[in-house]
């Protein structure tokens, strides 16, 4: 021990002893170097090790036979801490109150990150309706059913990212916290998984709506506007809920983010809908389907098309191709209405109900294997024996 007192008094405590704090150090750096043995250099370590003996011998001296200075008050436990530590014998609802009102603290008070996010989400819809212009027009017609198809994927493709990456980053970087708090047993999982889902998902569910009623302003989309908000909203916190569960399962921001993204990769892969048509007689091997049932971007999509083109008619009044339109268009150059594109697409078994259903189920489920794996896999503690 070669030093107990004032955090004030301790520079210059070891400046009185002939260790003066060198100009443009740190306190902290000072104080490590003073009790730091360099074991690479044998002539260092010996000086190194003779310093911190005379630091100690010192020190002894000082205080006698007592390690406490007589006059040693603790210091007294700042304010801010002082909610959170008083959660322990605090009713259910208290504890997420509070934890409730630290996360929209976090959400709100960085402006910055906040206005980028609302510049991005109306600059992909503005990027999205100029590079889809088929869409721009102001009659459907059967040409444009390829440029509708792609621009719903695309906007469901990069809102789903989006919403993605920033709860694996802000789930990874709070998880350290969120572990020594809960050694202290200031709160469980279910409550932190629960209050991160009121104060975070509300928030997302903000940008992708901008995003929806920017689009269509900007286009042509049959779909009413509280469907296009609705289905992209949900998509928003099935996204993110699927963050939610890997950043559980993961130790950190690094390691949340590869798995979150190659496993949001695959879930594209095979939920996005191919513009040229489906072949049903093609079998889908049993694992697709089951990723299918998992992914909350092709069930977006599902969603979204299956409300853009039921009941459409095309403006040609019943012309349904041109040879011009056949390389643009594929399969889907022979269509004649909406409900022949979404036959076309495979879709002809399902309704906007029962896929906006499941993927609410699949948003649930990511919620509650959140709250498992961050109670199985977090960090464990176990109580001290004393063995004297």
């Amino acid at each position: 021990m070669i030093y107990i007192g004032p955090r004030k008094d301790a520079v210059s405590y070891f400046a009185s002893l002939g260790y003066k704090c060198p100009p443009a150090t740190t306190t902290a750096e000072f104080f490590i170097d003073l009790v730091t043995i360099d074991t690479e250099d044998e002539k260092q370590a010996l000086a190194d090790n003779s310093r911190i003996d005379y630091l100690a011998e010192a020190f002894r001296k000082r205080q006698g036979n007592s390690l406490v200075p007589n006059d040693y008050k603790p210091p007294r436990e700042k304010k801010s801490n002082n909610a959170l530590r008083r959660l322990l014998n605090r009713p259910f609802h208290t504890r997420l109150i509070v934890l409730l009102r630290r996360s929209l603290r976090q959400n709100l008070r960085d402006i910055s990150v906040n206005s980028l996010r609302a510049i991005a989400s109306v600059g992909l819809a503005v990027l999205f309706s100029e590079l889809f212009s088929g869409v721009k027009g102001g009659k459907s017609i059967a040409k444009s059913v390829a440029d509708r198809t792609a621009l719903l994927s695309f906007g469901v493709i990069n809102m789903s990212m989006l919403a993605l990456m920033k709860t694996l980053n802000l789930f990874g970087r709070e998880k350290p916290v969120v572990a020594r708090e809960q050694m202290r047993r200031q709160y469980t999982s279910f409550e932190y998984i629960l209050s991160k889902s009121i104060g975070e998902l509300p928030l997302d569910v903000f940008y992708s709506v901008l995003f929806a009623s920017t689009l269509k302003f900007l286009t042509n989309l049959r779909i009413p506007l509280s469907l296009l908000c609705g289905t992209f909203s949900l998509m928003t916190v099935a996204a993110s809920s699927l963050g939610f569960l890997v950043g559980s399962l993961t130790s950190g921001v690094d390691e949340a983010q590869t798995l979150g993204m190659a496993l949001m990769v695959i879930l594209m892969a095979v939920g996005i809908i191919n513009p040229s048509g489906v072949d049903p007689s093609m079998k889908t091997p049993l694992i697709i389907e089951l990723l299918k049932k998992f992914s909350p971007i092709g069930m977006a999509i599902e969603a979204l098309c299956i409300a853009e083109y039921s009941g459409m008619d095309f403006a040609e009044g019943g012309k349904s191709w041109s040879f011009s339109d056949l390389p643009r268009m594929g399969g889907l150059a022979l269509v004649r209405n909406g409900d022949q594109v979404i036959d076309a697409l495979g879709l002809t078994t399902k309704t906007y109900e029962s896929v906006m259903r499941n993927m609410a189920t699949v948003s649930a489920i990511n919620l509650l294997m959140s709250w498992v794996g961050l109670s199985w896999y977090g960090t464990k503690f176990i109580n001290a024996k004393d063995t004297s």
